[in-house]
Order: C-alpha cells, then structure tokens, then sequence
C-alpha cells in the first residue's frame, strides 16, 4: 500500500504543478506519454518514503489542488484524455485512487468491498453532477464489477447507460475482457451495435 500511496502523491504533484502553471499564466508540461514505464521508474525511487509520509503528503497536496482550483475554476486544460480542469482534477485525485484501490480489492478476492467503493464513487459523482466523461468511465466499471457479480441486467443497464456519457466506450466495450459473459447476450450486442 506503501507504493500505492507514493504513486498517488507524485500524480498529485504533477497535477499541482501543472494546475499551478496554468494560474500563473506559465506553459505546463504535458503528462508523461508512456505511462507505465514512468511509474514504474518513478515508483523505484519510493523505498525510502513511508507509508504515513506519503498518506500526509498526499493530503496536503489535495488540499492545495482544491485551492489552486477555486482560483483557476473550470478551464480548458489537456490532460490525457479530459479536456477541463474539473475533469483533470477529478481524475487525478478522486477516480483514479479509487480505480486503483477498487483493483486491490477484487484483485484480492474482496468483490463485495471493491462494488461498495464504487458505488460510493457513482453515488458521489451523480450527486455532484460530474462531467459526464467522467461519470461515463465509472458507471462503466461499476457495470464490469456487477458482471464479475453475476448481475448481468444490472450490468448490461450501466453499460448501455455509460456509452453516451463517454462515447469511446463502445469500443472499449467491444473487447472487454470484464464483460466476456455478456457476449452473446442480444441485449449487450444491440448496446454495441447501436
């Protein structure tokens, strides 16, 4: 969990500084093109930071991305594939600790756990009226743990209600190893197809 925690603090700071920039009025880097190797670079030089230093850091910094936020507001900003500050920011330091920690825990045989975060995370997003991109991705994920669920109706229904919040779905969904058990399914080939 230790590394877990680094990788979110260094996200988080990476985010900070662009957010920053971008106040400023200063050009920002573009995110790191070849994710994987970077973190798996970056998360070798974590050994000497704790579990707690990481957690704190983390923290703080979340706290300084929601304040450069109220001074930059919503703002046409490229980071991967979100397009506004509120969509980065959410990404950066909301959905995607909770992609990561809902992985852990299916990962690690806690199904029920895993669903419960997620719902969580939907429940949060709806009421906040997030971007739709965003809320399209997890609804996505929430439909792909119901199938790990064996809660097939249920899962065809968030599936076919997150393609028109994040259009690229579709295609995601095409090839989804997660949604496997749906192929066939006349309802899961007319969301496709549609």
């Amino acid at each position: 969990m230790a590394l877990t925690m680094f990788h979110f603090l260094k996200w988080r700071e990476r985010m900070y500084d662009r957010v920053s920039a971008l106040r400023d009025g200063r050009p920002y880097a573009p995110p790191p093109e070849d994710v994987d190797e970077f973190n798996d670079r970056e998360l070798a030089s974590s050994a000497q930071i704790s579990l707690a230093d990481s957690a704190e850091r983390a923290d703080s910094l979340l706290s300084s991305l929601i304040d450069v936020y109220e001074a930059v507001g919503d703002r046409r900003f490229a980071w991967y594939r979100w397009n506004t500050t509120t969509e980065a920011i959410l990404a950066n330091s909301y959905t995607h600790p909770h992609t990561h920690i809902v992985g852990y825990l299916k990962e690690n045989d806690d199904l029920p756990r895993a669903v419960g975060l997620l719902e969580t995370t939907v429940s949060v997003l709806r009421h906040a009226l997030g971007p739709s991109g965003i809320l399209g991705v997890e609804v996505y994920n929430l439909g792909c743990l119901r199938v790990a669920e064996g809660r097939y109706d249920e899962a065809l229904s968030l599936i076919e209600e997150s393609i028109p919040l994040r259009p690229f779905l579709r295609a995601v969904a095409a090839d989804d190893s997660d949604l496997a058990p749906l192929r066939g399914l006349k309802r899961f080939e007319s969301i496709l197809s549609a």
